[in-house]
């Protein structure tokens, strides 16, 4: 609490600088004018002559105001604005330099930001729909080829789903191409995810007009039926609002519109057309059966922990021929990763992206050194008139600061424009190539908070460092 209270009265005292500052010289006037009025009544000088030997008695009216700054708080504010402007100065009294050093830490910046974002949004994605984090993925890791789960998946997903208590409406879909003719009679290829009834539960969205696919529609000899999304509705059929209930061809078959998805969603991955899973376990061996992927949405209480330790015990189907399986759940997003050795080598990356700032930081300080060794006469001056080594190294580091700073807002503006071109391209492909709906590259509160963490890396190389070593110099010189 006396942290915070502290830290309030210096909020409310850096907000009140100007009636602080004003406040302060009004004090100090008063002050000189009582002296002023002491050497007139003892000495009978003139008013002119009396207020210069009340300043001379008074010992410096700059230096008690920055004493009065210290006390309260601001002397850092008044040096720091002080340093920032000598960096604007440096800028445009140093316009190639300047150049170079804001392009080229500006390019790096623009890199660090754009790969932290890209990789944040494959590595730490959430899920848009509801509880997204309690969805989860149930597969079977292979030890013998780690990073590539077993996806013959079919007598697991039987076995699971009435095994586990620690999650609910365990699911399975599995991808296919199907062709679609289209009310104008045109045919086009689409995406379609054969899709367990309870993949609508787990995604808990409810359908924008109809129904979504039941557990009655995975019947063996139940009618043909299908979902779309709200987008599919308006482009191919026109935003026919009679679309319940009508029959389209989808591949060999006649499927009837049971339901219209809302706006926007995508579940499991990026389908806009779903017909019921009816694959049959007991038609399949062990180890044999369609590719398939397992959801599911954690149980009320239960913890992934829970879940994995669940899951372990229960075992696989057909353990007994496939020992080499380690049954997991995993957050959901994670799955489509690649495993732990992915996950490493992609975070590998971003720190690897990331040190060539590192790099292009230390070539701009070097540059930056042969400048501030041209100052070496106005480092000596200012450290003979009283200046201390921090102070002089806190305005190097300021200048350097706004060099950093401008590269990272450049950087940013970069690094979003980069963003937003490769979203767009996925917008275009990413059904083709089921990629994550959930996955959205752009410049997210984090992504901004390590661009600034960029910034006062490279503000500490390229000022910090020059500094250090331009004020080791004996100044008696």
């Amino acid at each position: 609490m006396r942290l915070f209270h502290a830290a309030r009265a210096r909020l409310r005292l850096l907000l009140a600088r100007r009636a602080a500052e004003s406040r302060m010289n009004e004090e100090i006037r008063f002050h000189v004018e009582m002296e002023t009025e002491r050497i007139m009544r003892d000495t009978g000088l003139d008013r002119r002559e009396a207020r210069r030997l009340a300043y001379v008695a008074f010992g410096g009216v700059e230096r008690y105001k920055e004493e009065l700054r210290e006390g309260r708080g601001l002397a850092w504010l008044g040096g720091l604005t002080l340093d920032l402007k000598l960096g604007l100065r440096m800028l445009r009294k140093h316009p190639g330099l300047s150049l170079v050093s804001v392009g080229g830490m500006a390019v790096a910046i623009a890199i660090g930001a754009g790969a932290f974002g890209f990789m944040g949004a494959m590595l730490d994605p959430e899920l848009p729909l509801h509880e997204g984090e309690r969805i989860v993925a149930l597969q079977n890791a292979d030890a013998r080829n780690p990073g590539d789960p077993d996806r013959k998946a079919l007598r697991d997903f039987a076995f699971w789903r009435g095994r586990l208590t620690t999650v609910r409406d365990v699911g399975a879909y599995a991808a296919d191409s199907r062709t679609l003719v289209l009310p104008s009679g045109s045919a086009e290829m689409v995406r379609v995810a054969h899709m367990t009834a309870s993949g609508f539960r787990v995604a808990r969205v409810a359908p924008a007009m109809g129904r979504p696919l039941l557990d009655d529609d995975e019947r063996e000899g139940a009618p043909p039926v299908l979902v779309i999304t709200h987008e599919e509705w308006q482009l191919r059929f026109g935003g026919d609002s009679g679309i319940v209930g009508r029959q389209v061809r989808l591949g060999r078959e006649m499927h009837t519109v049971v339901g219209v998805m809302p706006a926007g969603f995508r579940f499991p991955l990026y389908f806009r057309y779903w017909v019921p899973l009816r694959y049959d376990p007991a038609d399949y061996g062990a180890g044999s059966g369609p590719a398939l992927q397992l959801f599911a949405r954690l149980a009320p209480g239960a913890t992934l922990r829970e879940a994995q330790a669940e899951i372990a015990a229960v075992g696989p189907a057909d353990a007994a021929e496939r020992p080499h399986l380690r049954p997991q759940v995993l957050p959901y997003a994670r799955s489509y990763i690649g495993g732990p050795v992915m996950i490493v080598m992609l975070q590998g990356i971003r720190l690897a992206i990331s040190l060539l700032l590192v790099v292009v930081a230390v070539n701009v300080s070097v540059l930056v050194y042969a400048r501030t060794a041209a100052r070496a006469g106005e480092i000596a001056v200012r450290t003979a008139l009283g200046a201390s080594r921090r102070r002089v190294v806190g305005q190097l580091f300021a200048e350097a600061l706004v060099l950093s700073g401008l590269s990272a807002v450049i950087g940013l503006a970069i690094a979003r424009g980069a963003l937003a071109t490769v979203m767009s391209y996925l917008d275009g492909t990413r059904e083709i190539a089921d990629f994550p709906f959930w996955v959205e590259f752009g410049l997210s509160p984090s992504t901004v908070l390590y661009t600034v963490a960029l910034a006062l890396l490279a503000g500490a190389i390229v000022g910090v460092v020059p500094a250090l070593k331009a004020t080791r110099r004996d100044v008696q010189a």
